[in-house]
């Protein structure tokens, strides 16, 4: 049987799955195709599981969540890392061909979207239909239709496949995210984190794709209180505002006097990747003019 993380904090305290799915008020079959990860479960449902065997729901999420995300990511860093195309695009075609009928699992889809992010960005190409984009959005519709609760999948998620979405839903989400940042003070340090590069990831996609919106986006996050605990995010939203002014003004002084402060520290692979990001505005704003 397929050990889960669920799974073992129930184990953990000695609680029986019959014992568990009467107290959630579901079948004890259904709570173990659950554990099993082969079947969803109403957040409603998990918190009141949680609440049975006695586990914080941060605890929970962090542990449970993080390790399929780290999965992801290590397999998707490692071939963008190494500018491998080719094994995106066949992750990319091979995950999309398991979610092709409208019954599909939402974490392979969600998985084949990140590839399909991952391919675009170091290609430009957009294997990702139409249809496929609809889905996407209806995934992140339910944020913006309900209490606008965000969790760290989420975050996770609009942060990895924004190439694949709509400027106008990009500012949405990312207003919305904002909302969220602002009004909990009490978020860990790596949730809030996550929430400020994906800020920023947005910012950066929309100055390439609807400079209007990024500008609006841009003031938005200067009024977000960021403490110097967030250093590099700091440095990152920095960057961004300099290169809307740029676009504004054609005065790239601020630009080359980051990049010789990161150069002075040693932040070299920073420093690389702020200037390949401005070459590559350099070069959608010149074929616009």
């Amino acid at each position: 049987m397929k050990e889960t993380y669920g799974r073992k904090l129930r184990k953990a305290t000695q609680i029986s799955s019959s014992k568990a799915a009467e107290a959630v008020g579901i079948s004890r079959s259904k709570l173990e195709r659950w554990e099993r990860g082969e079947a969803g479960l109403d957040i409603e449902k998990v918190f009141k599981l949680l609440e049975v065997i006695h586990v914080q729901k941060i605890d929970f999420f962090n542990n449970n969540i993080s390790n399929y995300l780290k999965n992801i990511t290590l397999e998707v860093s490692k071939a963008y890392e190494s500018n491998d195309i080719n094994y995106l695009k066949t992750q990319s075609k091979k995950l999309l061909s398991e979610v092709e009928n409208d019954s599909f699992d939402k974490r392979t889809f969600l998985k084949a979207a990140i590839y399909c992010n991952a391919y675009y960005d170091l290609t430009g190409v957009d294997i990702f239909t139409d249809n496929y984009k609809k889905r996407l959005s209806m995934y992140f519709s339910k944020i913006l239709s309900g209490d606008e609760v965000w969790y760290y999948d989420d975050v996770y998620f609009f942060g990895n496949t924004q190439n694949l979405i709509s400027p106008r839903t990009i500012y949405s989400l990312s207003f919305s995210l904002v909302f969220y940042f602002k009004n909990n003070n009490d978020l860990e340090m790596k949730f809030s984190t996550a929430i400020l590069n994906t800020l920023i990831n947005a910012e950066y996609i929309l100055i390439k794709k609807d400079l209007k919106k990024a500008k609006r986006l841009d003031a938005i996050i200067s009024g977000l209180d960021i403490t110097d605990r967030f250093a590099f995010e700091k440095i990152r939203y920095k960057y961004m505002h300099f290169m809307l002014n740029f676009l504004e003004t054609n005065d790239d002084r601020n630009l080359r006097l980051m990049w010789a402060a990161l150069e002075l520290q040693g932040l070299n692979t920073l420093k690389d990747g702020f200037e390949t990001a401005f070459k590559q505005i350099k070069q959608i704003y010149s074929k616009k003019s």
